[in-house]
């Protein structure tokens, strides 16, 4: 092992708790979600339905549950590297 092997614990230790979950995300693999939208017109009026199914979690098992239950950030699901 390396120098470097022993200072990775001590700096996770030191990184709050948001910034250890951004970290180890990195390197788990992207969330795959299945989204379905159907549009209905029905007497004029059109009426929309949106669903997601999570069908991997990936990276966003390690982010914490916001105040509504759900987990991670209103994103547009990418890796946390991407923008």
């Amino acid at each position: 092992m390396t120098r470097e092997h022993d200072v990775l614990p001590y700096i996770l230790a030191e990184l709050p708790r948001q910034g250890t979950s951004r970290f180890v995300a990195l390197f788990l693999p992207d969330q795959v979600v299945e989204e379905t939208t159907v549009v209905l017109d029905i007497g004029g009026a059109t009426f929309v339905a949106r669903g997601r199914v999570v069908l991997e979690t990936g990276w966003k098992i390690v982010e914490p549950a916001r105040s509504d239950g759900k987990r991670g950030t209103k994103s547009s699901g990418g890796h946390p590297t991407q923008k």
